[in-house]
């Protein structure tokens, strides 16, 4: 649904809540091809103690709360926020804010991991496998009530798209709360086509806007290899700009989060080069 908004890309080169060298820097590959965009700063802050189940914690909050503040701002100006990441633990500045003017907040999770583990199921203690499970109300409070102290999206607000990594303690909480989700493994069973059709019934009259998180990790790495996590097997690019399309196309889109380049593992800048038509093909859509 065209809304002719401009679309504001706002970068920000978070890297603590993944813990892996290399996407600090995707944004000073990233900027010299964006206009009128904002350049976030990944505030470090260090901790006396460290909480292994929580790593970097205080620097996570401190970037998403910044983050946050400048998603609200922008979208209050009328704007489009358009996240380009940093790992995915961004989405939970990103998706706070939109979620404090929308009360009935739809988010589509593109991911190959399920991202809902918390401190007491994670066994990295990576925060940002924890990001989906606490805008959804679970795990540490710090992390459930940055921005606003609420629970920022209704467990069946949320669709997780394409996962094929989910741990399985992280299953159990999804099951436990009912999370809609599409294995990888069932949108290949069915095809893309019925999978999206599935999200649009899903959906209906549940939500007013949506927001699109896509990791691109949802990708097969042998296509874009520059991700952190990587997964076998995943998306193709036309998958994805298929699903985009889709979307913008029979939903209200709020805000979009593109997450986890990693120049270092990127390959002939594969990664680099789709992202950037991901921002592209999300400008003409909005």
């Amino acid at each position: 649904m065209g809304q002719n908004k401009k679309v504001r890309p706002i970068v920000i080169p978070l890297h603590f809540g993944a813990n892996t060298e290399g996407i600090q820097l995707g944004a000073k590959h990233i900027v010299d091809y964006l206009k009128d965009y904002i350049l976030l700063p990944e505030i470090e802050i260090s901790q006396t103690v460290e909480d292994a189940h929580l790593r970097n914690l205080a620097t996570v909050l401190a970037t998403n709360a910044l983050l946050a503040t400048a998603t609200a701002s922008i979208y209050k100006a009328g704007e489009f926020p358009l996240i380009i990441g940093g790992d995915h633990s961004v989405a939970l500045g990103s998706i706070s804010a939109i979620a404090a003017s929308e009360d009935n907040l739809g988010v589509i999770w593109v991911d190959a991991h399920g991202d809902m583990n918390t401190s007491k199921t994670s066994d990295s203690g990576n925060i940002h496998g924890m990001i989906l499970a606490a805008l959804l109300g679970e795990g540490d409070k710090r992390l459930v009530d940055l921005y606003q102290a609420k629970i920022k999206i209704q467990k069946e607000n949320v669709i997780i798209f394409g996962v094929r990594d989910l741990d399985e303690k992280e299953e159990l909480t999804i099951n436990r709360l009912n999370v809609k989700y599409f294995s990888y493994e069932y949108i290949k069973k069915v095809g893309l086509a019925e999978a999206l059709r599935e999200v649009d019934v899903y959906f209906k009259r549940k939500i007013e806007k949506l927001h699109i998180s896509i990791d691109l990790d949802s990708l097969d790495p042998d296509i874009i290899p520059g991700v952190s996590v990587p997964v076998e097997d995943g998306f193709t690019k036309d998958d994805v700009r298929k699903i985009t399309t889709h979307l913008f196309t029979n939903f209200e889109i709020s805000s979009c989060d593109i997450v986890e380049y990693n120049p270092l593992l990127d390959k002939k800048d594969k990664t680099l080069d789709f992202l950037l038509e991901l921002v592209e093909q999300v400008t003409q859509l909005v």
